[in-house]
């Protein structure tokens, strides 16, 4: 399953934002930011191990190792 979560996805946009949610929060807490940020820009936002539609998968419990595992899924992105 990929890291992110894309609320409005826009091929064509010319820029890409990146957000990190708030400790305890969630993809979800930047859907709204799809319809301020414009046309020209695709917000993404990581959903965590074991937040919302990622709850089965295993909490990571070290913070450099979700710092890790997120710029990894970042760089394949």
């Amino acid at each position: 399953m990929t890291w992110f979560r894309c609320p409005e996805p826009r091929p064509w946009a010319s820029m890409r934002l990146f957000c990190l949610p708030h400790a305890g929060g969630s993809a979800v807490f930047y859907r709204s930011w799809a319809k301020e940020a414009g046309p020209a820009v695709e917000v993404q936002s990581v959903q965590y191990p074991g937040r919302a539609d990622r709850m089965a998968d295993a909490f990571v419990t070290d913070a450099h190792q979700l710092v890790s595992n997120s710029c990894l899924a970042l760089a394949g992105s």
